[in-house]
């Protein structure tokens, strides 16, 4: 498996605090990462750096390009959402804004009509894009954010703590359509602080004051369950009750699906 993204030596600092010192770290491509941790920890200034927002020491590189030599074009490859969607609609409607990212593209009226018509089904918002941003909700605005990172079809995709701004139903559907796009090569990259939604991917990351304290896939991740409560973490629901159930002797490992623990307790 290749890295689609290799920081390498990375150190930065806001004013007198420093936030990462001689950083390194992969993350693979076509995998679903799940990036935790405590606020502070440096989980959304990553992104700020892995998207050219900030100048740093070291390098970053993604896809092999260098992204203070190449902002534009990792812009085009990433797709974001920030925690504070309303930073990043710039168009008086959200059909606007699909229109425009893909008229930039240089699409014909008939692939721009198609692009955005897929994009409104899969996220099911079609009752919104003739409304304004101001007579959104914050999940609505999530979604509309969304809708203009995906459209573009990107080759890497970060949600920074936007899943939290969704109810069940719209996380629900924002879920299957990013495994969706997994399946079909992207790379997703989660940071959340909650620590459930680590289950749905494949790789979890935990930061803690700029460094990389646990990095692994989520299999394994999860057997290291005194490290991860040093850092005030919780236990997902179902890994902590796999836990208590193997030191009365009633499972031998930890379960990440709830039907399996199930089945094995009962069989």
């Amino acid at each position: 498996m290749s890295s689609i993204i290799k920081i390498n030596d990375l150190s930065f600092s806001y004013e007198d605090k420093k936030i990462f010192k001689k950083l390194n770290l992969e993350i693979e491509q076509n995998r679903w990462l799940t990036v935790v941790g405590a606020n502070g920890s440096g989980k959304s200034t990553l992104v700020s750096l892995i998207l050219g927002l900030k100048e740093y020491e070291g390098q970053i590189l993604v896809e092999d390009f260098d992204v203070l030599k190449s902002k534009k074009l990792i812009r085009k490859k990433i797709g974001v959402v920030f925690d504070d969607p309303d930073n990043q609609i710039i168009h008086d409607m959200v059909d606007d804004e699909l229109s425009f990212i893909l008229q930039n593209m240089g699409l014909s009226i008939s692939e721009i009509n198609q692009k955005k018509e897929e994009i409104v089904n899969a996220l099911g918002i079609k009752k919104i894009l003739k409304l304004k941003p101001s007579d959104l909700s914050g999940g609505e605005k999530c979604l509309a954010v969304l809708a203009a990172s995906l459209v573009k079809n990107p080759d890497i995709i970060i949600l920074d703590e936007a899943l939290e701004m969704l109810d069940n139903l719209q996380k629900n559907k924002v879920i299957k359509l990013l495994k969706n796009r997994l399946k079909a090569g992207a790379t997703i990259i989660n940071i959340t602080q909650d620590i459930e939604d680590s289950l749905i991917g494949d790789d979890i990351l935990l930061m803690d004051n700029g460094k990389v304290i646990l990095y692994d896939t989520k299999e394994s991740f999860f057997n290291h369950d005194e490290e991860i409560k040093k850092y005030n973490l919780e236990l997902p629901f179902i890994v902590d009750l796999s836990i208590k159930l193997e030191y009365y002797g009633l499972t031998n490992k930890i379960y990440l699906d709830m039907e399996e623990l199930v089945n094995e307790i009962w069989k």
